[in-house]
């Protein structure tokens, strides 16, 4: 699963994923794009964030979105939206990584939970 997702250039790795075509009058025909960090294997960042990304397009269905609407005086950006959810996660695992590696494998110093929550503030500002 995670390989579709996953494409290099040069050294560095590059999550890819299209945009469905149900909602490319939303999002435009470009697929998101977002090069990924440089620590371990990138399969297994590749999955998380094709989850993330149908995770929103899903949202966007379900909330029965057909065309950019007016939201409190500004307009809705669903490509902007998916982005920032994308590159959340990626700090979260990143973050979660670097706690893992500073305090050994067994024990991370920042709750996981917390990392969710921080994530969520992110995408909700």
């Amino acid at each position: 699963m995670g390989a579709s997702f996953l494409w290099r250039r040069g050294s560095a790795f590059w999550f890819q994923i299209a945009v469905p075509k149900d909602l490319r009058s939303l999002l435009g025909d470009t697929p998101f794009r977002l090069r990924l960090p440089s620590q371990g294997d990138a399969t297994p960042y590749a999955r998380i964030l094709a989850g993330v990304a149908e995770r929103g397009f899903a949202c966007m269905r379900l909330s029965g979105i057909q065309q950019i609407n007016l939201s409190q005086g500004r307009l809705f950006n669903g490509r902007e939206l998916i982005f920032k959810a994308l590159i959340a996660e990626i700090e979260a695992i990143t973050s979660f990584r670097a706690d893992l590696d500073d305090n050994g494998r067994d024990q991370p110093a920042t709750d996981p939970l917390k990392l969710l929550s921080q994530r969520n503030k992110v995408l909700e500002g």
